[in-house]
């Protein structure tokens, strides 16, 4: 049913509070793996860089790309395209059956908002102007059936008159408000050129679904995707941060004070003074600093360490905009420990820590090569983007967007090992042409301050490339990697894909059971005739002569196998 707050309310039942807290058994619950914005996690197995199974979807997956639930079911919601609505759709890991779809969603903005996971519930944001007028809301679905639950509307969603609607998912807050309830974060866009404030970012009662408080941060009113956080407790209050898609302001943080007020914290304090991506950074697990990454299109620095608390500047690294060593980065960072690891435009993958004196260390980087510039080494032959820059094709079509990063921690017989999963959007595959055709996928293994690269594919170029990293590598806690592909335009109707990459161990003992024998040949052909992708042994989308070349003298080497 359609709920409007101006019309309705309620005191909270007994019980309603759990019902809308995170849910602690989700495992990647939302945009990032959860409220910290990490992107990271602890498995107990890795590297996942075997391609298991890919499945196709009516639509690819939004921006928020894929969650795991509690029950360990994959969640997403799609984009609209071709005239259809999104949905949000419930999938089994082990084999991609569909166990659930949504109703229709309203939603024509693009579908920006992925899912964040409540206990019982998840909630996701629309906006749509189909009937003629902006109308944003705030969707409540059921674990089970994902039917709608609720739906909240409030007209300051949409205000002025040419507002964007609301951008982003949901953040589920952790204490309790005047009424009982926790709350929710989200964020509305503002139209470019409109004198009248927008970009708000918005606290809404996850239960009567009342508007507690509307707080413009001042980034200029086309403040663009609208992704809050992180979202932290402090003092027994939550605390929201947002770093917005422009040149116009250095971060927020906002407390609420759960009693329908809110105090500002810091703007713009210290920290970045570039647009940034997805407007969120990630906090660490001392919940004392944010890290976030911006574009150094205009020169500024490209990676921040901030006071939490302040938004104080803790340390910057400079862009060094035009030389071979520039740093633009587009991808989200990804944090564990003290160390949190970026990646951004021409293929640059890298990690930064601090140094404990106010400064950083870079325990390693990896990037391309492009030519040098003979009069000055440390400056680029030409510009960047064009083929004339790199010293090979093979490393102009390595130096594409990282748009994504994850990484994740294994205990290999004693030793904390880690792997980095990026997801590059690679450069456009014929001179003149706007939007990538492919995504690369890479795998670095870290021990310590060094690192190997385990993998680089592309899928022999069927790997679909996504708008704004809707491809984000998601982990679970066996730790199998899924990946979503679809289109590079921001509606694509093309069908979307997901990629399921398990963890590499004997690729010759196909049956599993420990032995070499006739029957894992057997098994290897029906797959190899019926065209299965685990039977595609050079991943390149062809079933021939090579791949059955390949899997014999595998076999023939016998196990284990790398």
């Amino acid at each position: 049913m359609m709920r409007s707050v101006l019309a309705f309310a309620f005191l909270a039942g007994c019980g309603s509070t759990v019902l809308a807290q995170v849910d602690p058994g989700a495992f990647w619950p939302g945009y990032k793996g959860g409220n910290d914005r990490s992107a990271s996690a602890v498995v107990t197995g890795a590297p996942s860089i075997q391609l298991d199974q890919t499945w196709t979807t009516d639509q690819p997956a939004s921006m928020g790309g894929l969650t795991i639930g509690s029950d360990g079911n994959l969640y997403f919601k799609t984009r609209t395209g071709d005239g259809s609505r999104p949905r949000v759709y419930k999938m089994d890991p082990s084999n991609g059956t569909v166990l659930a779809t949504s109703p229709e969603l309203d939603g024509d903005g693009g579908s920006y908002a992925g899912l964040s996971h409540g206990v019982n519930f998840l909630w996701t944001s629309v906006s749509s102007s189909a009937s003629g007028s902006r109308v944003s809301k705030i969707v409540k679905l059921n674990y089970a059936d994902l039917s709608i639950a609720d739906e909240f509307t409030n007209p300051i969603f949409d205000t002025p008159a040419t507002s964007l609607g609301l951008r982003g998912e949901p953040v589920i807050g952790s204490v309790v408000n005047q009424r009982g309830n926790i709350n929710l974060y989200v964020h509305s866009r503002g139209r470019p050129g409109s004198a009248t404030p927008a970009g708000l970012i918005h606290c809404v009662d996850s239960v009567t679904g009342d508007v507690d408080w509307s707080y413009d941060p001042m980034m200029a009113v086309s403040t663009f995707f609208g992704r809050l956080g992180p979202v932290w407790e402090n003092g027994g209050r939550d605390h929201i941060a947002y770093f917005g898609n422009q040149n116009a302001a250095s971060g927020v943080c906002i407390r609420d004070n759960a009693d329908g007020t809110f105090t500002e914290v810091w703007l713009g304090a210290a920290g970045p003074d570039g647009a940034n991506w997805f407007g969120t950074g990630a906090l660490n697990a001392a919940q004392d600093t944010i890290y976030v990454t911006t574009f150094s299109d205009t020169g500024t620095d490209a990676f921040w360490s901030i006071d939490a608390m302040t938004g104080a500047q803790n340390w910057s690294v400079p862009s060094m905009q035009g030389t071979i060593h520039e740093y633009n980065f587009f991808g989200r960072p990804a944090l564990l420990g003290d160390r949190v690891y970026v990646g951004g435009s021409f293929g640059v993958l890298t990690a930064f820590e601090s140094d404990g004196a106010g400064g950083f260390i870079q325990p390693w980087e990896i990037r391309p090569a492009p030519a040098p510039n003979t009069d000055d080494p440390d400056l680029f032959v030409d510009d960047p983007e064009t083929r004339a820059a790199w010293l090979t094709e093979t490393d102009f079509f390595n130096s594409g967007d990282i748009t994504a990063i994850t990484v994740v921690e294994v205990d290999e017989s004693g030793t904390a090992v880690r792997y980095i999963y990026a997801v590059m959007e690679q450069q456009p595959q014929e001179e003149g042409v706007a939007d990538p055709e492919t995504t690369q996928l890479i795998v670095l293994r870290e021990v310590d301050d060094t690192i190997t690269e385990l993998a680089r594919t592309t899928l022999g170029d069927s790997m679909k490339p996504t708008r704004w990293g809707a491809g984000s590598p998601t982990v679970d806690a066996e730790g199998n990697l899924y990946v979503v592909g679809g289109n590079a335009s921001v509606t694509g109707g093309d069908p979307g894909e997901i990629y399921r990459f398990v963890l590499e161990g004997c690729l010759a003992d196909r049956i599993a059971d420990g032995l070499l024998d006739f029957f894992d040949v057997q098994d290897f052909l029906s797959d190899f005739a019926a065209q299965d992708p685990s039977a595609d042994m050079n991943n390149d989308n062809a079933w021939d002569f090579f791949d059955v070349q390949i899997y014999l003298n595998i076999f023939v080497e016998g196990c284990p196998q790398p």
